[in-house]
């Protein structure tokens, strides 16, 4: 591996990986990924290596190419066409949230099918609502994921070694980093940004 491709994979290939992991997919399981962003890409490339029909949610178009570039089943904003399309396929088994919003949170509950799993690694600021009826009735487990561990690290090292999952990365010279950091603040990185120094 190049150290561009590898230098991702050791934090966010990790953290995606891992969450994918909680979700205990199995093949055949409907999963939604919220976030497109570099460990949502992550994401894709790993539930499908679990054998999932994997969903994207993100408002960015351009994120939506690139998730189907990277295997998903299917890619959509957030609105009334993505939930239509996941409860033809009858909802989702697992879904896992790297978007900052605590609206997305709410959307699970809508898109979920009976004992789904939902993994929660974005940060949003304000707290999330729910009842506990919403809990109880379909059986939902909540899971919060931050990292993961030496083995998964190894793991996913290999899986890249291997060729099965890839890095969406862009390099850039260390004197444009104050420029890598405005992109980040804008939300305008297809993947993730690597600065060489």
């Amino acid at each position: 591996l190049s150290s561009e491709e590898a230098c991702p994979l050791l934090c966010a290939g990790v953290t995606a990986f891992s969450a994918v992991r909680k979700a205990n997919i199995e093949p055949g399981s409907v999963v939604v990924i919220f976030g497109l962003g570099g460990l949502g890409q992550y994401a894709i490339q790993f539930a499908k290596l679990f054998g999932a029909k994997v969903v994207g949610i993100d408002l960015d178009p351009k994120k939506l190419e690139t998730a189907k570039r990277l295997g998903a089943h299917a890619a959509y904003a957030p609105g009334e066409e993505a939930e239509k399309a996941i409860h033809e396929l009858g909802g989702a088994d697992a879904l896992l949230s790297f978007a900052p919003s605590p609206q997305v949170f709410r959307n699970m509950f809508t898109l979920a099918a009976p004992t789904a799993r939902f993994i929660q690694v974005a940060l949003p600021n304000n707290p999330f609502t729910f009842k506990a009826a919403e809990l109880i009735d379909l059986g939902i487990t909540i899971i919060g994921s931050a990292d993961g561990t030496r083995l998964e690290r190894d793991q996913v090292m290999q899986l890249a070694k291997d060729g099965l999952v890839h890095s969406n990365v862009e390099t850039m010279e260390f004197s444009n980093i104050n420029e890598a950091f405005r992109r980040l603040d804008a939300g305008d990185a297809d993947g993730r940004l690597v600065v060489q120094f």
